[in-house]
């Protein structure tokens, strides 16, 4: 009787062995075909246990050289001192960010742009292994970058548009002074002979109308945000 209770508590271990290893099958089956990188961390060593296939395609390592690294090796230099404090809060039980945003740097020496989430795993009350699911999300991030590019390439155009609009009102209503300190010399030029002691004063303000007239076209070229270009016109033509 005492062989046949035996044989029984025999065959219902294999039986549960044999479960559990087609569930940790099915379990490893489904990390490893999942749409993100999923590794996990002895906190002891703070070492790889495990990766999956996807976080090897995100980094470029091998799963065996995974196995070589440290868990701080994989990240950017900028990001680790940031994954360093979260580690150790997780480990300690504090409430971190649920989501967090780091730089991985591949095998080949780019960056990538993740996402972390963890989960902190105990083996008889003791912290034994931290989890993280990874998300890239570099062409997020690049979006991101060429948005913000084009917001200010839009207010760079928006600030010019205000910049020409009032150049031209300036030079508008600059014109219109220039325009008796342009025509009043020329009428008093042509009355004037040479030898007149007050032509060379004339003269001297008719140029600097002239200069100021010239600035006053700049602006509104500016204003137009064309290229002005003087020719010569035969009016007999």
């Amino acid at each position: 009787k005492k062989n046949e209770e035996l044989v029984r508590e025999i065959g219902e271990r294999k039986r549960t062995e044999a479960s559990f290893r087609q569930s940790e099958e099915k379990y490893r089956e489904l990390v490893n075909h999942a749409p993100a990188g999923i590794y996990e961390v002895d906190v002891q060593k703070f070492r790889f246990i495990s990766v999956n296939d996807v976080m090897c395609d995100y980094t470029g390592y091998t799963r065996e050289e995974f196995l070589e690294l440290k868990s701080i090796d994989i990240f950017a230099k900028d990001s680790q001192k940031l994954f360093i404090e979260t580690q150790q809060q997780i480990i300690r039980g504090e409430e971190i960010l649920e989501i967090a945003e780091y730089k991985i740097q591949c095998e080949n020496g780019s960056e990538i742009w993740v996402i972390l989430n963890s989960k902190l795993s105990y083996d008889q009350g003791r912290p034994c292994k931290i989890t993280y699911v990874v998300h890239d999300i570099s062409k997020l991030k690049q979006a991101e970058e060429e948005k913000k590019k084009l917001e200010e390439q839009l207010y760079k155009a928006q600030k010019m548009e205000a910049i020409g609009t009032l150049a031209g009102g300036v030079a508008h209503d600059l014109n219109n002074i220039l325009s008796g300190i342009l025509s009043y010399p020329e009428l008093l030029l042509m009355d004037m002979t040479q030898e007149d002691p007050l032509r060379k004063s004339i003269e001297t303000i008719q140029e600097s109308g002239k200069k100021a007239a010239a600035i006053v076209d700049d602006l509104l070229t500016m204003a137009r945000r064309g290229v002005n270009v003087s020719e010569v016109v035969n009016l007999n033509d």
